[in-house]
């Protein structure tokens, strides 16, 4: 899809909010953001209970993912009343990050479904994987 495609695509998304009625786009945004945060989920306790981690450390990772997953949809939001490019860098990257955490986690369950490896080993392997494409894709 090049640029006239993602464009054309906005304009329908904006003139789809426009027409819509305000309960649609609370269920719309609900639905959205719920799947936005399920993400979140899956990809943090993949990461956790991967690692078998606990205590102290579990709660660090936690607030990281709360804060991180909170920065995109915030970035978004806020673009109009104060344009901060730092969060917009740090929700964009993010998200990029979680899309990625998800693609890897979901091919190593799959492979898990053939080859029986260490969980905590296929964990940290798949977080070099994932540092390695956000690295390269920044």
């Amino acid at each position: 899809m090049g640029t006239i495609g993602l464009l054309y695509l906005l304009l329908q998304v904006f003139f789809l909010f426009k027409t819509m009625k305000p309960l649609n786009i609370i269920i719309f945004l609900i639905i959205v953001l719920s799947i936005y945060f399920f993400l979140h989920y899956y990809v943090y306790k993949k990461i956790v209970n991967g690692l078998n981690l606990s205590g102290d450390l579990r709660i660090v990772i936690r607030i990281i993912f709360i804060l991180c997953a909170f920065s995109f949809p915030l970035a978004e939001f806020s673009k109009r009343l104060f344009p901060s490019h730092a969060i917009s860098f740090i929700g964009g990257t993010w998200l990029g990050i979680i899309v990625l955490g998800l693609t890897v986690f979901i091919i190593k369950d799959l492979v898990g479904l053939f080859i029986h490896a260490d969980q905590k080993t296929s964990t940290i392997i798949s977080l070099i994987i994932i540092f390695i494409a956000t690295l390269l894709a920044l």
